[in-house]
């Protein structure tokens, strides 16, 4: 099918020039990448998407959780964990490449109709700019929690519903989905409802840990959305205002009540808490003291699906059980 491509507005809009066969159209705000300036990019979309691209674990759980597995034409960067529910799915897709991303070359061959992705998938490094793929009559979709740091307002749970109404509206649903994601909504809302009346001084305490190096640690920062996780279980985050590598005596400093552990594939969260188990300085953080380690998929915090919602409810279930101070 030839596709026109037309650009509006300083870059901010394109649009394929309608098919025959076109009897409605949906426009559709989303984000324009890690190589875009952080600008919001309007797409209108004249059919159905019928062959996606969907890179990232949270990219394929959005898709499955809204029942569009049979659009998908390829998944990337979505390595299958046993441990978690739902990535025995995974297995069941073409997958563009081992490990990491695809090459552009790739992904061009693939000749999809529709790219489902995180943020730094449309990275210099990576795919490059959302206006090259608009250009070749491909779409685009970046996660809303996956945006840099400078060009967003914070990674929130509740941006979870918006990119799920955002595909519901791409791929024209109007069943009990519809009623899936409203359900959604409600558990996100019950859980904010559930919030300590309380001081957030006063709440439970929590440092999130991504990697483990003897004397040092890596953390995620206030702009994540492990923050805003933690904040709607009922916590109280300690993440620094940016993040990054910090001394144990940081840690220390800190003393949380939890450390929250982010779990990969290919770096375990119980290898990191072993490790810090085992030093001996730690053995005065609350957290260590006391063993209260809670463990996040990586796939459940970055980006974001159903799984992060259900993260964020078992751990204001464990948040109520600890022991503080």
């Amino acid at each position: 099918m030839l596709i026109t491509v037309l650009f509006m507005g300083c870059g901010n809009e394109w649009k394929a020039q309608a098919p025959a066969s076109a009897s409605s159209s949906v426009t559709v705000d989303t984000f324009d990448g890690y190589a875009g300036q952080g600008r919001i990019i309007s797409q209108t979309f004249y059919e159905v998407p019928k062959r996606v691209l969907a890179v990232s674990e949270s990219s394929i759980d959005n898709m499955l959780f809204l029942e569009l597995q049979d659009h998908i034409a390829a998944v990337s960067s979505c390595t299958a964990d046993e441990r978690w529910p739902g990535t025995d799915k995974y297995r069941l897709f073409y997958k563009l490449a081992d490990y990491g991303y695809p090459s552009k070359e790739a992904v061009l061959g693939l000749q999809p109709d529709l790219i489902v992705s995180w943020g730094s998938l449309f990275g210099d490094s990576a795919l490059g700019s959302v206006t090259y793929w608009h250009t070749k009559g491909i779409h685009t979709y970046v996660l809303s929690n996956t945006m840099p740091a400078k060009y967003s307002n914070g990674r929130k749970v509740e941006n979870i519903i918006r990119d799920l109404r955002a595909l519901a509206q791409i791929f024209r649903i109007q069943d009990e989905r519809l009623q899936k994601i409203d359900a959604l909504q409600q558990r996100i809302d019950k859980l904010k409802q559930k919030a300590p009346a309380e001081p957030a001084e006063k709440r439970p305490s929590v440092v999130t840990i991504q990697y483990v190096y003897g004397n040092e640690f890596y953390g995620r920062g206030n702009m994540d959305m492990t923050t805003d996780i933690i904040a709607v279980a009922g916590g109280r985050s300690l993440d620094a205002d940016i993040g990054g590598k910090k001394s144990v005596e940081y840690l220390i400093k800190q003393n949380p009540d939890v450390i929250m552990v982010v779990d990969m594939p290919r770096r375990p969260a119980e290898a990191k808490i072993r490790t810090m188990r085992a030093h001996p300085l730690l053995q005065r953080v609350t957290a260590v003291k006391h063993n209260q380690f809670f463990k996040i998929p990586y796939r459940a915090f970055y980006g974001g699906s159903v799984y992060t919602i259900e993260e964020t409810e078992r751990l204001h279930e464990y948040l109520k059980q600890c022991i503080r101070g």
